[in-house]
């Protein structure tokens, strides 16, 4: 960077939630001023903003959205050190061409957009802006372990891995924070509900009679959504011990209150709510999939059950019989691992590798 000129980092994404508030910063940090274009505009975030930073509402439509970011660019482009775009709009390829266009390096955010992607899901305008951001990225940042063999074959090379990560709240546990009779909710769910994750298997355990004594809570129904197949039976099966809440981008406070967090899931590594959640000193119970043994070692910093309804059932089961001293060392041994392995230091140092790495391609 020459001089004091700021130099812009510029994201394309829905809306900025609570989780992004540590990649602002992390920006910011590494000597750049982020430039976040939205969909949907969270007034609530604009603290996350300061100085040169920008927060933009997209325009509505193809034509205006073209020429709002296309004179952003063409006004900017020197000093623009590269784009992030998420590629699961169907607006994102304009980002993509225009950052193209103006030689300006862009790296393709995938947080799960293939997935769906993979299923034949969207419309056919939202996979050709897909096709097109996953093909013309510099870099393809992707930020769970099986991603990396569907983008390959995809036939796409230019990937990166830097996986999600949480900052770490200041302040100090003992045994009266972690009691486990202090805690109201017993099993958490905080995540969409999507294939990939058996939310059945969660409604349909706590219909059981040895469950009726619990209480719960799904955070995770939505007014508008892709999978309603799963929603739908949630919502149709829901026990009496089940609270059901709209998906919620800032959970803190269900963390504080919770036991234990579940995730009966294909795909487990990372999942932000599961990181959030066990830096909260929430006890995880999910099942053996690809990448969970990074995350929770079974017995030690949670519980992991076999890939089975009946096994995850057990899992449960086990949960809920957990002795005060057992579950204080499980909940101190997943905070102190996501401490260590999933810090925003950690984070900050492998994004300035990736934008470092942009810089020479």
């Amino acid at each position: 960077m020459a001089g004091d000129k700021k130099i812009y980092v510029v994201s394309f994404l829905d809306r900025v939630a609570p989780k992004n508030k540590l990649q602002i910063e992390v920006i910011r940090r590494l000597g750049y001023s982020p430039v976040f274009y939205v969909n949907t505009y969270n007034e609530f975030a604009e603290q996350y903003f300061q100085g040169t930073d920008k927060y933009v509402l997209l325009a509505k439509g193809f034509l205006p959205r073209f020429r709002q970011v296309f004179s952003f660019l063409r006004k900017n482009h020197q000093t623009v050190h590269h784009v992030e775009i998420y590629p699961g709009g169907r607006f994102s390829f304009i980002y993509m061409l225009l950052a193209n266009l103006f030689n300006i390096a862009a790296i393709c955010v995938e947080r799960g957009d293939l997935l769906y992607f993979r299923r034949g899901g969207y419309d056919l305008v939202t996979r050709f802006s897909m096709w097109i951001c996953y093909k013309r990225a510099r870099v393809v940042w992707y930020r769970e372990l099986y991603m990396e063999e569907m983008l390959k074959q995809l036939g796409i090379k230019r990937l990166f891995f830097i996986h999600n990560a949480v900052e770490i709240k200041k302040k100090k546990y003992n045994a009266t924070n972690l009691h486990f009779e202090k805690r109201r909710i017993d099993f958490l769910w905080v995540n969409r509900l999507i294939p990939e994750r058996m939310s059945a298997w969660f409604v349909d355990i706590l219909n059981t009679e040895r469950f009726q004594e619990t209480q719960n809570i799904l955070a995770g129904v939505l007014n508008r959504t892709l999978y309603r197949e799963e929603q739908d039976y949630v919502i149709a099966n829901k026990p009496v011990n089940l609270r059901l809440l709209d998906f919620v981008s800032d959970p803190w406070e269900l963390y504080k209150e919770a036991k234990f967090f579940v995730l009966p899931s294909t795909v487990v590594f990372a999942n932000n709510a599961l990181l959030e959640a066990m830096s909260e000193g929430v006890v995880p119970v999910i099942v053996n999939s690809t990448g969970c043994d990074l995350i929770v070692q079974d017995g030690i910093s949670g519980i992991v059950s076999e890939f089975s309804k009946a096994g995850f059932e057990t899992a449960m089961i086990k949960a809920i019989n957990m002795d005060e001293t057992e579950y204080t060392r499980m909940s101190e041994a997943a905070m102190n691992h996501i401490k260590i392995a999933f810090s925003s230091e950690t984070y900050q140092t492998r994004l300035g590798e990736l934008y470092k790495q942009i810089e020479t391609k």
